[in-house]
């Protein structure tokens, strides 16, 4: 796992608060199927519904054996194969004429292309400054993302993160998949609002003040 800034900690706990006070229904219904796995295997144990331990697991403090064994309890509930779904996913065109717009309209700034499928937008300017990346060619995965914080004005990558991979629930920089045709606009909108609370739970943190 990349390194959580200790930093980071408070802003973690308070997004793991929020996540069970609504009794994971935004968990639920993301359409990372890893994501949803946790939310399943959670709302079957109450007892695991502790911050202290969700916290650990997002600052990567668990034992390796005990996280392993949390995810391989999550990952029984998994739907199909892991090709599961692929079937249903928009091209990066359908794509991109639903989100794009939804992220102009919540940034005031529209996704630039950074290569053949990736695509960078600056998502926020103060009180840090964060730039969103989007990738729509993982393996058939659908679109992958993170916010990055950036060092000005080398644009050098402090961290980087997704909403999901925040509350520990993704092993890389993101775990957003299978972004359904047939749910476009509610699955867009549902990415928009993660990256707006994903951009808020990062400004918590002096960057400043961060040995990074």
């Amino acid at each position: 796992m990349t390194p959580v800034p200790a930093a980071l900690r408070d802003t973690i706990a308070a997004l793991w608060e929020r996540t069970l006070a609504d009794g994971l229904a935004g968990l639920a219904r993301t359409p990372c199927e890893r994501t949803r796995t946790v939310a399943v295997e959670l709302a079957a144990d109450p007892c695991r519904w502790d911050i202290g331990f969700l916290t650990r697991l997002a600052m990567g403090e668990l034992p390796t054996a005990e996280r392993m064994a949390f995810f391989a309890s999550c990952d029984r509930h998994r739907e199909g194969g892991p090709l599961a779904g692929v079937a249903h996913l928009p091209t990066t065109a359908a794509l991109r004429k639903v989100l794009f717009p939804m992220l102009a309209a919540r940034f005031g700034e529209t996704p630039v292309a950074a290569g053949r499928m990736e695509f960078l937008m600056i998502a926020a300017r103060m009180p840090a400054p964060m730039r969103l990346w989007m990738d729509t060619a993982s393996r058939g995965q659908g679109l992958r993302w993170n916010l990055q914080v950036v060092r000005l004005p080398a644009q050098t990558m402090r961290y980087a993160a997704s909403y999901e991979s925040l509350l520990g629930l993704t092993a890389g920089l993101s775990g957003w998949d299978r972004i359904r045709a047939d749910r476009l606009e509610e699955h867009a909108a549902l990415l928009v609002e993660r990256a707006a609370g994903t951009v808020m739970a990062l400004s918590a943190v002096g960057w400043d003040a961060v040995g990074r």
